[in-house]
């Protein structure tokens, strides 16, 4: 054999005849490899296997390799390279890292050139601390009225590892947090293997898509586990149609008109009352239709509508005068108490003739006045109409189911010349 690893065989003249080649041989320090118990997501003290080439030609290393159900759990680091020469060797550290509670294992692989390729080591560790799992990342709650409050959905929470779960916090954050709110069973700590259950519900503060996120604090390995929320509320808006003013300028006796959109957030699907209130004096505001259907995707449109009244002369009512002979016997005894005075008073100072003249006509206007007056028209009444000025009018759009009331208005102004 020389130096090559070559073996030669010699005939009885001691010339060689026939060369053979032998193959590397390998011895590995170890065929297993066991750790001790290591907290899930920490890293154990690397232990060490000796790789040596016992062969007397030189081995050739393809690779090295770990795999198995757990093998993310182990690491190595090698100074073997890729050639090892005859009666040479080279080290392999294994680290082990479990990312899980329990028992994990793996198996290294050495591929070479030897004979016996390729040599494996098995690899076995426990895992120990909390591991929490959930049953579900995403909750998507029903859909609600703006102010209704959903049906509760719930995530369970399991203790997937061998020591207890200790629980910080469990709480809603996002940008809709305050829409979602959430109850449940787990307490301060869960036991290895034991669950809990986490309910979630969802009350709208607004139309449309609402989302937030569920997260539990605790001390297993990917603190904090979350879970999406999301929900969708149901809605309305009002608003002007397109290229209705807010506003409108009559004279009293004409009508304004204004034009509203009633569009639907969420897929809201209900019927809206409208209702208009503010129009003045001597004149009256309707809405037309009302209520309005929607069907949860597209908008419609209402008609409001205020009719002034014009300035009118109303006539008065004629008086019918008494029948005569209708004399009042009170009035009657007055005045002839009166005219017997005036009678006297004329004999005093001899003068009938003056005094009759005098007592004649006033003796008859206080009978007409006694008998209840003449007949006559008073004159005709005024109805002013709608005043003139400046109103505010106010819409307001309503919807009710079961105990929830959903209310927007929107305002409107009407000028009277």
């Amino acid at each position: 054999m020389d130096n090559s690893g070559n073996l030669f065989i010699a005939d009885s003249d001691n010339r060689r005849v026939r060369q053979v080649n032998l193959p590397p041989f390998v011895a590995l320090s170890a065929t297993t490899l066991a750790f001790s118990s290591q907290p899930v997501g920490s890293t154990s003290t690397p232990q060490t296997i000796t790789l040596t080439n016992t062969g007397n030609v030189q081995l050739n290393l393809a690779g090295i390799n770990i795999a198995g159900d757990n093998s993310a759990d182990f690491a190595y680091a090698s100074t073997c390279g890729s050639t090892l020469a005859a009666a040479q060797n080279c080290t392999i550290g294994v680290a082990f890292t479990p990312t899980a509670g329990g028992t994990r294992s793996g198996t290294l692989t050495v591929t070479d050139n030897a004979s016996d390729s390729p040599q494996t080591v098995s690899l076995s560790g426990t895992g120990t601390g909390a591991f929490a799992s959930l049953s579900a990342t995403t909750l998507t709650l029903a859909s609600e009225l703006v102010g209704a409050t959903s049906p509760a959905k719930s995530v369970t929470l399991t203790n997937t590892g061998n020591v207890s779960l200790s629980i910080t916090d469990i709480s809603i954050a996002g940008t809709n947090a305050g829409d979602f709110a959430e109850s449940q069973n787990c307490g301060s700590s869960l036991a290895a293997g034991a669950n809990c259950t986490i309910s979630v519900t969802f009350k709208p503060t607004a139309g449309g898509n609402r989302a937030a996120t569920l997260s539990i604090s605790d001390n297993a390995s990917g603190s904090p586990q979350t879970v999406g929320l999301a929900g969708e509320g149901e809605d309305f808006t009002l608003a002007m149609a397109s290229g209705s003013p807010t506003s409108a300028t009559v004279a009293a006796g004409q009508s304004a008109t204004y034009s509203l959109s009633v569009t639907p957030e969420g897929g809201f699907n209900q019927a809206v009352s409208l209702v208009c209130t503010g129009a003045p004096s001597e004149a009256t505001c309707s809405v037309s239709p009302s209520p309005v259907t929607l069907n949860g995707s597209s908008a419609s449109t209402a008609t409001v509508t205020v009719t002034t009244t014009a300035p009118t002369l109303v006539p008065g009512r004629r008086m019918v005068p008494p029948p005569v002979g209708g004399l009042r016997p009170q009035s009657l005894l007055l005045w002839l108490v009166l005219l017997a005075s005036l009678a006297g008073l004329a004999a005093a100072c001899k003068c009938r003739a003056r005094w009759a003249l005098l007592a004649a006509p006033l003796f008859c206007a206080l009978m007409w006045g006694a008998c209840g007056g003449g007949g006559g028209a008073p004159p005709a009444s005024h109805n002013p109409g709608t005043a003139s000025g400046t109103y505010s009018l106010t819409v307001t759009g309503t919807v009710t189911s079961g105990s929830t009331t959903v209310t927007h208005t929107i305002s409107l102004t009407l000028e009277v010349k």
